[in-house]
């Protein structure tokens, strides 16, 4: 065996120590260094501080790509659900009455005329000087409740000397709003005078209320029994049909059709049950934007893997392939120049108007571009994200040329082959 010298050794292993040069054009003067292990620190340190920001934006990249992931699926589950193209919306001809239908809805119309708007029962007691004090003295006051139902309820109060009228009907506002009832209690004030106001919280003739003292005699004293507004239910018709209800709520389609009643309407209104045309569009627009976003955490990274690069060719194939003249007539293209899905908001609309179900079929059925972004984004959530982004690399954080810094160059080795070597095989 040929054993080197020590002395020649050195010398053929002598490289150079890094040194900053200013001018970047004119070539620069090296120091050698006296051994390659003087070396050794500085490469090292420049090595880590490499790696660390290269983990740092790695880690940027993991959280990332996990969040348009996460997007893509909400959105993929939302399009892939089994009613998204059965949401039905209401419409109604005046203000006087909206609207919700489920997606069980049937399609059609209705015609209806609201003569009443449903009342909750409202008490006002005796008005009485704000700041004075001589509504009620001082002790322990009990009201009792009476209900529709024949429900009974006993509110107690209790007063100080030192509260005024004001305070005073503020302790049996408060304690009955406390002792939750059924009945909301406020005082309200208009000018010097201040009284307490009762309303139930429910409407319709079913749900009337008593008040009548069980210990006092603030009841009494203070006529809180006084009603200014009766309880009442809604009057209307639908289709002709006369009907009442104790809410300001119309349930059509066995409980399908739910409208909100809040005037009088001065006639028959129009309501219409039709296609959530609206709805689905938009939730198809948050598709694309989620899917644009994903295809873009792929193809902005240069440490993607040769799985990730064929992450999205499915996709790919079935908007240029067989089904391409399909995907144009609802208004979906691929644009081969970023990989962006893009949407004719016209050619789409007409079709969820007219072709809902092949719209549905090409988007949610089980080879559909939803389906597919569901089951991709799945993938991508439950495995590893260095499948689809590789990690950094030890060996990939070392330098072995120039290092340059604006105008300035660091050097950092003779020769890149034998530096490259010698420092690999250290570590």
């Amino acid at each position: 065996m040929f054993r080197i010298p020590s002395v020649a050794y050195d010398k053929f292993f002598k490289i150079y120590q890094p040194k900053r040069i200013i001018n970047s054009i004119t070539a620069p003067e090296l120091n050698f260094s006296t051994s390659a292990l003087e070396t050794v620190p500085v490469l090292s340190n420049l090595s880590i501080r490499s790696l660390k920001a290269q983990q740092e934006l790695y880690r940027k990249q993991v959280v990332d790509f996990n969040a348009k992931a996460k997007e893509l699926n909400t959105a993929a589950n939302q399009l892939t659900a089994n009613n998204f193209f059965d949401q039905k919306s209401v419409t109604s001809a005046n203000s006087a009455l909206t609207g919700y239908a489920k997606p069980t809805a049937k399609t059609t119309q209705y015609y209806v005329n609201v003569t009443q708007v449903a009342t909750a029962q409202t008490n006002d007691s005796t008005t009485v000087v704000s700041s004075a004090s001589d509504a009620l003295s001082s002790g322990i006051y009990a009201l009792g409740f009476t209900f529709g139902t024949g429900t009974k309820k006993t509110v107690t109060v209790s007063l100080s000397k030192t509260d005024n009228n004001t305070g005073i009907l503020g302790r049996f506002a408060k304690a009955i709003n406390e002792a939750q009832i059924g009945v909301k209690a406020e005082v309200k004030t208009s000018g010097s005078q201040s009284y307490l106001s009762l309303d139930s919280e429910q409407t319709g003739q079913a749900n009337p209320f008593s008040i009548h003292d069980i210990v006092g005699n603030a009841a009494q004293t203070l006529n809180i029994n006084n009603k200014v507004a009766n309880a009442q239910d809604a009057l209307y018709a639908v289709n002709g049909k006369n009907m009442t209800s104790d809410q300001n709520k119309i349930t059509l389609n066995d409980g399908n059709v739910i409208l909100d009643i809040h005037t009088v309407s001065n006639g028959s209104t129009k309501i219409s049950v039709g296609m959530d045309t609206d709805k689905m569009s938009k939730g198809i627009d948050m598709f694309v934007d989620t899917y644009n976003k994903f295809s873009d955490q792929l193809a902005d990274a240069s440490n993607v893997t040769r799985r990730s690069k064929k992450t999205l060719a499915g996709i790919d194939a079935i908007l240029t392939g067989i089904r391409e003249k399909d995907f144009r007539e609802i208004g979906l293209t691929l644009n081969k120049s970023d990989n962006h899905l893009t949407i004719d908001d016209e050619k789409l609309n007409k079709a969820l108007q007219q072709n809902t179900d092949t719209v549905a079929t090409l988007l949610s059925g089980k080879t559909g571009l939803g389906t597919m972004a569901k089951a991709i984004s799945t993938n991508a959530l439950s495995n590893p994200v260095s499948l689809y982004l590789r990690e950094p690399n030890l060996l990939d954080s070392i330098n072995y040329g120039w290092l340059r810094s604006g105008t300035s160059f660091l050097y950092n080795g003779f020769n890149s082959t034998n530096y490259g070597l010698f420092v690999d095989q250290m570590i």
